[in-house]
């Protein structure tokens, strides 16, 4: 009785334009091969991944792949065409002399390479042209876009903030502008993004991709957005790979904002702005103060243990004031007492004020001569009349 040959099947697509030949298509293609060459591929030996980017060589499923062509799990890949196979050159070739060394034969479906010299010069020759093809593919799109912008005063594309939508020629509101004008007030108020999503969940305001639940990432983007108070931005992300990928995302590429020279403002486009430039840069300032201080106990403050109550002669500390109308001040540490205990009824006192009027006296008394030499005099006296302590022996 004959053994049956083990096969597997290896799909991927990278484009938009190649949703016709979609993973259904390869892999119905693939298995009709396969059969028709007497091969059995198991269901987990079906292998594939959606590639955005220039190298798949380390992607999750190709090094399953790779792991069934060391162990002999396999005697053969069966693909829709070759150029599905790794596409920058060194990858091809790699590739194609590990399946030679384990004796794993290549077949697609459409087209063939021939073995030998020849076909390793024919696959090195594929792959150069396939990547300097998707590299001036890349660029012309980048520099269509620019050319848009720039040109034209136009942004790349017609999707707009939330509040607003394209008419061909200008950003207008539509029915969520009064939402984000709600969003703004309370940016403006000092909100943090989880507490204006908590809100808008409980509004039962559907958030900008239709679900039910606001994640406090869309109050982000929506807070950084120029475009809330007139400056549309063109160009203000672009598409990078990602330092550390989670799951299934191999090849899927990710944003980040470019530098503001890199960006292009274009004027005029933008209807009845939500919030005022000095309002905007006001809430950016917040957030950066909130960034920098988040999480974590960095602020030096730099009374504290240095002012003493009047009323219970404990000293204060320094503490944060959200909601105030100062960022961070100091409180005696009598007025935060357990339940059951005397409490001080010393008011919590504005740090930035204090610390104004604590520089002041320093400032006032570094700059009088006199002031300052009665003082040290005074010191020198008080020390002389203080007897020293006794310390008990060791």
């Amino acid at each position: 009785m004959m053994e049956r040959k083990t096969g597997a099947i290896w799909w991927r697509t990278s484009t938009d334009d190649q949703k016709e030949i979609s993973p259904d298509t390869q892999v119905s293609e693939a298995r009709t091969l396969a059969q028709r060459e007497g091969y059995q591929v198991p269901e987990e030996y079906i292998l594939g991944t959606d590639w955005h980017s220039l190298s798949v060589w380390e992607s999750p499923p190709l090094e399953r792949l790779k792991d069934l062509i060391r162990s002999h799990a396999i005697q053969a890949i069966f693909m829709y065409d070759p150029d599905r196979s790794p596409s920058k050159p060194a990858h091809r070739l790699l590739f194609r002399a590990l399946c030679e060394e384990n004796g794993v034969k290549i077949l697609a479906c459409h087209g063939q390479v021939p073995d030998g010299d020849m076909g390793e010069v024919m696959e090195f020759l594929s792959a150069w042209s396939k990547e300097k093809q998707v590299y001036r593919a890349q660029q012309g799109a980048r520099d269509g876009m620019r050319d848009r912008a720039r040109l034209r005063g136009l942004p790349v594309n017609g999707r707009a903030a939330y509040g607003y939508r394209w008419t061909g020629h200008q950003f207008i509101p539509d029915d969520k502008y009064p939402v984000a004008q709600g969003i703004w007030r309370m940016l403006l108020e000092g909100k943090t993004d989880r507490s204006i999503a908590a809100a808008l969940t409980r509004a039962g305001i559907p958030a900008p991709a239709g679900g039910a639940v606001w994640n406090p990432s869309t109050i982000a983007g929506i807070a950084a957005n120029p475009v809330y108070h007139g400056a549309v931005k063109a160009l203000r992300w672009e598409g990078v790979e990602p330092k550390r990928r989670k799951g299934q995302t191999y090849g899927k590429s990710t944003c980040r904002p470019r530098r503001p020279e890199d960006t292009i403002t274009l004027q005029g486009l933008l209807e009845r702005p939500v919030v005022s430039p000095e309002e905007f840069e006001q809430v950016q300032a917040r957030r950066s103060h909130n960034k920098a201080y988040a999480g974590r106990r960095v602020r030096s403050y730099l009374l504290a243990g240095l002012v003493v109550c009047g009323l219970c002669g404990r000293r204060y500390s320094g503490t944060g004031a959200s909601g105030r109308r100062f960022d961070y001040g100091y409180r005696c540490g009598g007025s935060a007492q357990p339940v059951g205990r005397p409490r001080c009824r010393g008011k919590l006192l504005s740090g930035p004020w204090l610390e104004e009027q604590v520089w002041h006296s320093v400032q006032e008394f570094l700059e009088n001569p006199d002031l300052f030499i009665a003082e040290v005099g005074g010191q020198q006296h008080r020390s002389q009349q203080t007897p020293p302590e006794s310390r008990p022996c060791a």
